[in-house]
């Protein structure tokens, strides 16, 4: 997560930017709205006029992908299992390569998990429409279903990365507050007609 600090903040900036456009981009979805490719083509002219990639946000998240896969797979493997034989602990839990067994220290952790994926969507989310908000606020509620089922260190990982999630996006608020749009809805319309 630290290498790829950069990109986030690069990738944060450019979501932020893409809120601050959304009515903007709304109004031409709204007026080209019974002509599908001409709606993509002005949108995506607005895109390249305002030198914003929508696609910008998203490559810190799949940067992410390999590595949760790869630990899926390490704690699962056998040989990682002999290789930390007598030292697979961490804190209350006794193997970080299987599942955890302990109904209580369970619970525990999938509180931690929902508490802190909540948290992170919030600060994540705080300007998404409201549909996207309660998608977000949901899924932590669905991946129980499939976390109670991961070993231990995936459930460790995954609260560890939200915990540095919502520091990052605290961070990133800081560092980058929210701008405002920097040109008129009408001048821009008048551009768009000039064009």
């Amino acid at each position: 997560r630290i290498v790829i600090l950069p990109l986030t903040f690069k990738g944060v900036k450019s979501m932020q930017r893409l809120q601050t456009l959304q009515p903007e981009i709304k109004k031409i979805q709204e007026r080209y709205k019974d002509d599908r490719q001409r709606m993509n083509q002005e949108v995506m002219a607005f895109y390249q006029r305002e030198k914003v990639n929508p696609l910008g946000s998203c490559l810190p998240l799949l940067l992410q992908i390999p590595f949760f896969i790869s630990l899926f797979y390490l704690l699962r493997s056998d040989e990682f299992k002999a290789d930390i034989a007598g030292n697979a602990a961490f804190g209350p839990i006794d193997n970080l390569a299987e599942k955890v067994t302990d109904p209580v220290l369970l619970g525990v952790l999938i509180v931690l998990y929902v508490g802190t994926q909540l948290a992170a969507s919030a600060v994540t989310a705080f300007s998404a429409d409201p549909t996207q908000r309660r998608i977000m606020f949901a899924l932590p509620f669905v991946f129980v279903i499939f976390i109670i089922n991961f070993e231990a260190g995936l459930i460790v990982y995954w609260i560890t990365t939200n915990v540095w999630t919502i520091g990052q996006q605290l961070l990133v608020k800081k560092l980058y507050p929210k701008e405002r749009f920097a040109k008129e809805p009408d001048e821009i319309g008048r551009a768009s007609c000039r064009e």
